[in-house]
């Protein structure tokens, strides 16, 4: 069995795929769901933050050697 999930925007482009899965004998489910208010007043702080710069990093290489550094395995007591 696949699954297959569709989202659409716009309830037009529904309608017109609907005559087309019911001549395929397709089986099909609908679920509408309901954006909260609070989520893209989130995401929206999220991306203002992002684009004010508080997330750059001047030498993000060198923190990212630094960061891999501190993760290598090391040596553990009584251990060969």
């Amino acid at each position: 069995m696949t699954e297959l999930i569709l989202r659409f925007n716009n309830p037009s482009e529904l309608e017109e795929l609907l005559p087309i899965l019911t001549q395929l004998k397709i089986k099909y489910q609908l679920k509408v769901v309901r954006i909260s208010k609070k989520n893209i007043g989130k995401k929206a702080a999220v991306i203002t933050k992002i684009q004010s710069g508080a997330f750059n990093i001047p030498n993000l290489d060198t923190v990212m050697q630094d960061f891999n550094e501190s993760r290598q395995d090391h040596a553990l007591i009584g251990r060969n």
